[in-house]
């Protein structure tokens, strides 16, 4: 369907073609249009919402957690830092260290999820092929 055309347009539109001059009105097939992801997600969508704040919840977690590492390691690097300002380094290049050093562990990171990510695909496409379909669809 074109943006901007609703449901009940196109199956008003699709009735007024189905319906020929010699059929009566009443005698007409009708029909009623329904979004594919409706039938497909509608009987899951409050569990897939429920799985999605939980992982949401476990990301911000996740997120503190290497924060907080990260505030540690800082803080037990206090006397490297001391040293490193002592022997004559600048503010400036102490900040591109540690912002380096963060977003080595940022990309590391990235890459591992992404590997997960690709891994699950694959497994979920296996699975999805040798596992029996059912239909979520209404009964």
């Amino acid at each position: 369907m074109k943006d901007g055309i609703t449901l009940e347009a196109a199956a008003a539109e699709l009735n007024a073609m189905l319906s020929s001059p010699d059929n009566a009105p009443a005698s007409a097939p009708r029909f009623e249009l329904v979004r594919v992801q409706d039938v497909l997600v509608g009987p899951v969508k409050p569990a897939l919402l429920i799985l999605a704040a939980a992982v949401g919840v476990v990301l911000l977690i996740a997120c503190v957690n290497v924060a907080s590492l990260l505030l540690a390691r800082m803080a037990a690097r206090e006397r490297e830092t001391a040293v490193r300002l002592a022997l004559g380094a600048g503010r400036g290049r102490l900040i591109r260290q540690v912002l380096t050093e963060s977003v080595l562990l940022s990309l590391a990171g990235g890459a591992a999820a992404i590997a997960v990510a690709g891994g699950s695909l694959r497994m979920l496409r296996t699975l999805a092929a040798v596992l029996p379909r059912r239909d979520l669809g209404p009964t």
